[in-house]
């Protein structure tokens, strides 16, 4: 009994961990990295799932003004079967496309203008964070795993 009830909400199931190499750069348009999944009980994973997402906020206290965009996505139907206290490790490739505000633009035109652009990014209050998300969806059990890794 307690063995099914830890099947459906995933307790002792899969876990999910990405690894990105630190030399990695945004302006590439590419990730390489590998994603690991382990776990203590024998699981199925029937679909897997890797986003790069931007968190872009601008203004400052009450006039602030956060929106979140997915840059690229990876998703794959597939069964790989985790055996109970193995791990399968998955590399993976994910192409995106950069998003550029109209300062970036503005900034790109000529070397004498980048001064300003970061002036005007710094007066906005203009910040972008990028996280790489990756879930998986596991037969059998209704909360997938999921996990967060911040990109410098």
């Amino acid at each position: 009994m307690i063995g099914k009830v830890k099947d459906f909400f995933g307790i002792e199931g899969v876990r999910l961990e990405l690894f990105v190499p630190a030399d990695f750069k945004l302006s590439s348009g590419k990730i390489e990295g590998t994603l690991k999944l382990a776990s203590l009980r024998a699981q199925t994973v029937t679909a897997l799932s890797i986003e790069l997402r931007e968190r872009y906020t601008r203004g400052r206290k009450e006039n602030k003004l956060i929106d979140t965009y997915v840059l690229g996505y990876l998703r794959e139907s597939t069964e790989i079967k985790v055996a109970a206290n193995e791990e399968v490790f998955l590399p993976f490739e994910l192409c995106f496309a950069e998003r550029r505000t109209a300062i970036d633009d503005f900034s790109k035109r000529s070397p004498l203008l980048k001064p300003f652009g970061k002036l005007a990014k710094f007066s906005a209050g203009a910040s972008s964070k990028f996280t790489l998300v990756g879930s998986a969806l596991v037969k059998g059990v209704k909360l997938s795993p999921e996990v967060k890794l911040e990109l410098a």
